[in-house]
């Protein structure tokens, strides 16, 4: 949502899904479990009087045929919401449904085609900062359910507009030329019955019979049309002409919140999206008809944007998650005065938002908050926030032509360095909000987009974009919270990053911005080195953030380097622990002259060190701190055996032994023979010492022997020969 005069910055987003979760723990109920009432709330914290427990709904088809009453705003519904959904726990002898409007005359439920039993309560009306009040239909089947269930819900009458305690509109709210029907956060329960939390997301079906042509308020009759979410599927008049019956399918999870009726009189536009992986999807979008015609040129040419735009996005989020798109422009009343992300074809009050990069941040919720929706309404702002990012890196680096992302960071960081710590806009927590009328402030959009840049610089990008396609990836038609989020950040990037969410996400003061770094890794001596030589290892640590970097920790594995060298004298900030050694990064500010801190390690190769790589590895899980080239070594070239020699003792006398001497050789140095006569080798003699045999007379006789040692390279030397064997 893009919240204008009315809620402030900018806007909702989607709910989440009960029924993945409820397929999985739901299940059917022990044999014989006794059936309980539902709950009639859904426990989250800003509107416990709203959404209901026991079930979720896995579909809903709703129908509903509007006629004009003698003014617009007496017009009237006859409807119908066939609700499928499965309990989730014990059988339930009761449930609830939210549903609003005194003007609405329930007629009749059935369950599983069975007549049921229904009672409706309204709680007595409320003044923030207390949540707002309750509207139930509790239904009373003549069985218990179990597992699978159908309930059917007909009612007729005027319907009402629902008045947020922030002053804003939601509901069925009349128009110049008809009437619009939205529900962020709450008012979709003035529209049908149902379970009215942002954490129980189904598929729908809308059916909507109207007036083939309306008379506005102006005295002008028009071609009327009727707007949801989704494809359309069908539009099909009446015998008579008189009447039109629009049918959209959203096939599509989609939350409560995010269903959008409209019916008015539209120019209507239909082409064809053609999005990054080649797939085709129809575009519907509609303008109200009375605008003036500039406007209506303007938003037309507006439309060419849509395709390129959702490629750009699905270069950020990953594939569009929906079958379709558009856009709805109509005139509104003022409380209404917001565009709001309908699922699929986002609303907009004005075509000026459609211009600016309102459509952007509309658009950006289709991956988050439509396609990834809210546990609770506490989670806003991941949403919220992401669709205030969003925007600004589209407009700087996806749609540049000269891409900036540190245009983006300096934009994210002036709007949290400009605001100083005492400035009441800390004093709520995004996901901290006790009051309703707080749900759309400050905390939601700009320090919930200052989050998402604080965010990227604490973890790098490459582990940052992991993260945002991520949580579309893993959770696209679900939903997702606080604490998913962290989950999520943290198996990406290895790093603890409690502090960080406890600090921007929890906390009702100003969080402090992260301090960026850039650690690397070289050596002196990239090359061979000899053997009792000198070679330092030096970690550099660059701050190259907003603010100086402190409390960065840098771990250096030298395994692979003190197997084949001795560590020296270790500098200040600097502890060994084995082979590994620790670096404590001093802070570091991020002036330029003065944003680099080093730290040497020297080591000294071992004089029996030969064919070895001394490798060191450098790592950091320190917020704020990533590893650019982490890895530096030097090579030991394989040693010689120089001055190895072999000699044989004993007098070659039939009977004798002879015993081959090996000289000049390391310790460790593996030595394997073999004796030769007549220059044939002598089989089974494998030993230094060879017992000369009566054949052997007459013969000279020498030993070959060959020396092998790890880092030497493996060598043949041979005696001389013996005297003739007597």
């Amino acid at each position: 949502m893009h919240r204008l005069t009315v809620r402030g910055l900018t806007a909702p987003l989607a709910a989440g899904a009960l029924l993945a979760s409820a397929l999985v723990a739901g299940g059917a109920p022990a044999q014989g479990a006794d059936a309980v009432a539902g709950a009639l709330t859904s426990g989250d914290t800003l509107f416990p009087n709203q959404g209901n427990g026991g079930y979720d709904v896995a579909d809903y088809d709703l129908r509903f045929a509007w006629t004009p009453g003698a003014t617009l705003a007496a017009s009237t519904i006859n409807a119908t919401t066939t609700i499928t959904a499965r309990t989730t726990g014990a059988p339930l002898s009761s449930f609830g449904l939210d549903f609003e409007g005194s003007g609405l005359t329930v007629r009749s439920v059935t369950v599983d085609g069975v007549a049921a039993a229904f009672r409706r309560t309204d709680g007595t009306p409320t003044v923030a900062p207390t949540p707002p009040e309750a509207h139930k239909l509790i239904v009373t089947p003549t069985s218990p359910v179990s597992g699978s269930f159908t309930t059917v819900v007909t009612y007729a009458g005027v319907p009402s507009t629902h008045v947020d305690q922030d002053g804003s509109w939601e509901g069925w709210v009349p128009t110049d030329d008809g009437m619009i029907f939205m529900g962020q956060p709450i008012g979709s329960m003035a529209g049908f019955p149902h379970n009215n939390t942002p954490a129980d997301k189904a598929t729908y079906t809308i059916s909507l019979d109207v007036p083939s042509a309306i008379t506005g308020t102006d005295g002008v009759t028009g071609s009327a049309a009727a707007v949801s979410n989704g494809t359309l599927e069908s539009r099909t008049p009446s015998p008579d002409g008189s009447r039109t019956t629009w049918v959209w399918e959203q096939a599509q999870p989609m939350a409560s919140e995010l269903a959008l009726v409209t019916i008015g009189r539209y120019d209507v536009h239909q082409s064809t999206i053609t999005l990054a992986s080649g797939r085709r999807i129809p575009e519907w979008s509609f303008i109200d008809s009375a605008l003036p015609s500039t406007e209506r040129q303007a938003f037309t040419t507006r439309r060419v944007d849509l395709g390129p735009i959702t490629r750009r996005l699905e270069s950020l989020y990953g594939a569009y998650p929906f079958d379709s798109t558009g856009i709805v422009v109509d005139t509104v009343p003022s409380g209404i005065n917001y565009a709001l992300e309908t699922q699929g074809r986002s609303f907009f009050p004005s075509v000026d938002e459609v211009l600016d990069s309102t459509l952007v941040h509309e658009l950006t919720h289709q991956w988050y908050g439509d396609a990834v929706s809210p546990k609770v309404w506490n989670d806003i702002w991941i949403n919220e926030g992401m669709a205030s990012w969003g925007p600004t890196w589209e407009s700087s680096v996806l749609a540049a032509a000269s891409p900036s992302p540190a245009a983006v960071e300096d934009r994210w960081f002036r709007s949290w360095n400009g605001t100083t710590a005492d400035d009441p806009n800390w004093s709520v927590a995004p996901s901290g909000m006790t009051d309703t009328r707080d749900l759309y402030g400050y905390q939601t959009y700009t320090r919930g987009g200052q989050f998402w840049e604080a965010l990227r610089t604490a973890i790098g990008d490459t582990d940052y974009f992991a993260v945002v396609r991520g949580w579309q990836s893993q959770r696209s038609g679900s939903n997702g919270g606080a604490r998913d989020l962290e989950a999520l950040a943290e198996q990406i990037s290895g790093r603890e990053l409690t502090p960080f969410f406890q600090d921007w996400i929890w906390e009702a003061d100003k969080p402090a911005w992260p301090g960026k770094a850039e650690v690397s890794l070289s050596v002196d001596r990239s090359g061979e080195v000899a053997t009792g030589s000198t070679l330092t290892y030096t970690l550099r640590a660059t701050s190259s953030g907003k603010v100086p970097i402190a409390g960065a920790v840098v771990t250096l594995d030298l395994a692979d380097v003190l197997d084949d060298a001795t560590l020296g004298a270790l500098p200040a900030g600097l502890t060994a622990s084995g082979t590994t050694l620790t670096w404590a990064v001093p802070t570091t500010p991020s002036t330029a002259g003065a944003n680099v801190t080093t730290v040497a390690v020297p080591v000294t190769v071992r004089a029996d060190s030969g064919s070895a790589r001394l490798v060191a590895r450098a790592s950091t899980t320190s917020v704020g701190t990533t590893c650019t080239s982490c890895t530096a070594s030097a090579t030991v070239p394989a040693q010689v055996f120089a001055g190895a020699a072999v000699t044989t003792k004993g007098r070659p006398v039939v009977g004798r032994k002879l015993r081959a001497k090996v000289t000049g050789v390391p310790d460790g140095t593996t030595v394997t023979y073999r004796w030769l006569v007549k220059g044939k080798v002598v089989r089974g003699q494998k030993k230094a010492t060879l017992r000369l045999k009566r054949s052997m007379r007459g013969e000279k006789v020498r030993v070959v022997v060959t020396l092998s040692r790890p880092g030497y390279v493996t060598t043949t030397i041979e005696s001389g020969k013996t005297k003739r064997v007597r």
